[in-house]
Order: C-alpha cells, then sequence, then structure tokens
C-alpha cells in the first residue's frame, strides 16, 4: 500500500496513516466530473484572434494533436505540421492556448508530444547553433 510506504518514510503518526480509510461522508454530493477540455479546445482554434496566416499554420497543427490523442502515436505529418506551428511565435501561443484546455485530461497525449514531436524541434535548435 502506497500510503503506507510513504508514511513510513516521511515518519508519519500513527494516526495520520489511519485516514487512508476515511470516506466521504453519507449524504454529500460527489462534484462532477470536469469537462474534457477537448471542447474549449476547438473554440479556442477557431475563435483566436490571429491573422488569418497564423490560424493557417495553427489549424493543422490542432488537426495533427487531434490525430495523435486518437491514435496514440505521431505519425510525420502530424510532427511537420505542429513543428511548423512552433517555429512561429504566434502560431505558437494560439497552439498553446488551445492545448491548455485539454493537457491536463491527456496525459498520454502529453507523453507522445514530449517524446515524440518536441525532441526533433529541440535538436533541431541545438544543431543550428553547433553550426
Amino acid at each position: 500500500m502506497l500510503v503506507g510506504t510513504v508514511a513510513d518514510e516521511i515518519h508519519a503518526r500513527r494516526a495520520t496513516c489511519g485516514l487512508s480509510g476515511v470516506r466521504k461522508r453519507p449524504g454529500t454530493r460527489v462534484p462532477s466530473a470536469p469537462p474534457d477540455g477537448w471542447a474549449d479546445f476547438e473554440d479556442e482554434d477557431t475563435t483566436y484572434p490571429a491573422s488569418e496566416e497564423t490560424l493557417a499554420k495553427v489549424r493543422p497543427a490542432a488537426a495533427a494533436i487531434r490525430n495523435i490523442n486518437k491514435n496514440g502515436v505521431a505519425n510525420d505529418a502530424d510532427v511537420d505540421a505542429i513543428t511548423i506551428a512552433l517555429a512561429d511565435d504566434l502560431s505558437a501561443k494560439a497552439l498553446a492556448a488551445a492545448f491548455q484546455h485539454v493537457a491536463a485530461h491527456e496525459p498520454m497525449l502529453v507523453g507522445t508530444l514530449r517524446d515524440d514531436v518536441l525532441p526533433g524541434i529541440n535538436r533541431a535548435a541545438v544543431g543550428k547553433l553547433l553550426r
């Protein structure tokens, strides 16, 4: 049991360890699940105040993020679309504004972006500096 292990490590009192078995009060309302954020992602994608040139970079990147979330993997076209959007400051801000709505609810998506998409972007910047 994780609670017991952590309690031992931090030398918690025995009374504190018993809190792991506490249940919610009977008769209290359980809070509803928070929205998954995809509707807000879509709204941000369509209503972000930016030029048409910027939105032309953001829309394919947003579609790529939806595709990565659906498939669980990033293909080359998705990586390219996101890379193009992140190369421009304004489109990167727009994409970040949309992505913040889903990041907390989609840990696998965040991991895929972190592990498969962003390393190529970070390596490209370092490679240019080394030349």
